[in-house]
């Protein structure tokens, strides 16, 4: 996975604006425009030290950002993931419970 092949993949999806994408040093570096830089070495998603601790974006942010590349990616059989939604469970109250 390369940048190249990841623009080509970004030009077919509707989206506002392309977002940055380069390789350095066998990383692939992804930044759309206002969000949070997201690495993928190896297949596997990272960010940079500096994004992470500067408290500038949320840790849920750019986990979500790297989720829409991740998902993107899935669609054209780049990328496999398994999400898997962890149901909520409602609490109720021991005396209003129904026994």
């Amino acid at each position: 996975m390369d940048a190249d092949s990841i623009l080509s993949i970004l030009e077919e999806v509707n989206i506002q604006q392309i977002p940055k994408v380069w390789d350095e040093e066998g990383v692939t570096f992804y930044q759309y425009p206002g969000q949070p830089l997201i690495a993928i070495k190896n297949g596997w998603f990272f960010t940079t030290r500096k994004v992470w601790e500067s408290r500038k974006f949320s840790h849920s942010r750019i986990r979500h950002q790297a989720s829409i590349l991740l998902r993107i990616l899935g669609k054209f059989g780049m990328a496999r993931y398994n999400r898997k939604a962890v149901p909520r469970k409602r609490f109720t109250p021991h005396k209003w419970r129904k026994t």
